[in-house]
C-alpha cells in the first residue's frame, strides 16, 4: 500500500516534501561562516546608523529602528543556531559507542 502510494508521488512529479535551499558549496562550514559574516555586517551597519543618527548626520529615526530590528532578528536567529548546534554536539557526546 505504502509502495504503491509513494510510487504514484514520484511518477506524478510533484514534490511533495519541503522546499530546501540547495548549498552550492556543499560545505555547512562556509555557509555558516557567511551567515556570521552578514549579521556582522548588519550589526556594524546598525551600530553606525545609531551613531549617525546621535550626531545628528541621520534625520531618518525610522530607518535607524528598520535596521536596528533587522539586526536583532538576524543575531537572535544565529543564537539559536549556535545553541542547536550545541545541543546536537553535546547529543553526540552523550552517545554509547
Amino acid at each position: 500500500m505504502i509502495r504503491s502510494i509513494q510510487s504514484h508521488i514520484r511518477g506524478s512529479g510533484q514534490d511533495m516534501g519541503p522546499k530546501v535551499a540547495e548549498n552550492r558549496d556543499g560545505d555547512f562550514a562556509k555557509t555558516l561562516k557567511r551567515f556570521i559574516a552578514d549579521v556582522d555586517t548588519q550589526l556594524k551597519r546598525a551600530d553606525n546608523m545609531m551613531n549617525e543618527f546621535a550626531v545628528g548626520k541621520r534625520a531618518d529615526l525610522q530607518n535607524v529602528m528598520i535596521e536596528t530590528q533587522k539586526a536583532d532578528l538576524s543575531l537572535r536567529l544565529l543564537l539559536r543556531i549556535r545553541n542547536k548546534l550545541v545541543e546536537a554536539y553535546q547529543e553526540i557526546m552523550r552517545m554509547q559507542v
